[in-house]
Parts: C-alpha cells; sequence; structure tokens
C-alpha cells in the first residue's frame, strides 16, 4: 500500500551524494547484521569518494534499502562482507 501511495509522488530531483547514501545503508545493516561486517568502497578498492548526482534522494534511499536487505536476506553468510561503491558519472563521449 505505501509503494502505491509513493508512486503518486512526483520526482523530486535535487543533487544528491551517492557516497551518503551508501554509507548510511552501510551503518543501517550493521544495525540489523551484526553478525556481519559492511565497509563503503571506491572503484579502487579504496576509501569512498564524494559521488555526487541529481535524483530523489528518498527514491534513492528506497532502492538501496531494498537491495541491501534482500542480499541480507538472500545471500550466505560467508563470506560475511559487503560493498557499496559509488562513483561521479562520466561525461557521454561524442561520436565522430
Amino acid at each position: 500500500m505505501l509503494a502505491r501511495i509513493d508512486e503518486q509522488r512526483p520526482l523530486q530531483l535535487k543533487p544528491v551524494d551517492l557516497l551518503i547514501i551508501g554509507h548510511d545503508a552501510v551503518l543501517d545493516a550493521t544495525a540489523s547484521a551484526r553478525d556481519r561486517s559492511f565497509a563503503v568502497v571506491g572503484l579502487d578498492g579504496g576509501p569512498g569518494t564524494s559521488a555526487p548526482s541529481v535524483g530523489d534522494d528518498a527514491k534513492l534511499r528506497q532502492v538501496v534499502t531494498n537491495l541491501m536487505g534482500n542480499a541480507l536476506r538472500y545471500t550466505l553468510r560467508a563470506p560475511p562482507s559487503r560493498s557499496w561503491s559509488a562513483h561521479a558519472p562520466r561525461e557521454p563521449q561524442s561520436t565522430p
């Protein structure tokens, strides 16, 4: 029912940082699955970096929360590690 109510809400496109959304998802997952470890990592395996984008913060958080919930529910306990990677969008390349 809540999903149907949310479908009627128009998108609220604003600047968002995907790193913050990922970090919050890791904090939530850590609280709900204390027997697993989580980390935010960059695409190169190093620390996550800011990933500014434009989107609907609430809807993006809902999608990430659903993905993390599914990963926790439907994956084996070993290895006990999950990561979240975010990067800034690349500029489209022009065609010759």
